[in-house]
């Protein structure tokens, strides 16, 4: 979920044309789920000098596929009176990248 989704990092399209230049360029439909996961659909379109376009979809799925890191609190030995519940006896944390 922490890497970079810009085109530096997920590729960058190319495109010719026999006429003359082209110019490219890109937008994103994002469709965010759970935590940072998402899938972006990018869709690059080249346009020639004479303003004829085509464009091609990229898909790039940001997915999560760590667990995270749980800390449990050290074991105990307590009385039979005493309280049993975690207040007590300690509180497990957990943390997520």
């Amino acid at each position: 979920c922490t890497e970079d989704e810009t085109s530096a990092n997920t590729g960058v399209a190319t495109a010719t044309d026999t006429c003359g230049d082209v110019t490219i360029t890109a937008t994103d439909d994002v469709v965010t789920a759970c935590g940072n996961t998402k899938v972006i659909t990018r869709t690059w379109t080249a346009t020639d000098e004479c303003g004829n376009p085509t464009s091609a979809t990229q898909t790039i799925t940001v997915q999560d596929t760590t667990p995270p890191v749980l800390t449990i609190p050290a074991d105990v030995t307590i009385e039979c009176t005493e309280d049993e519940t975690s207040a007590n006896t300690g509180v497990a944390t957990a943390t997520d990248t």
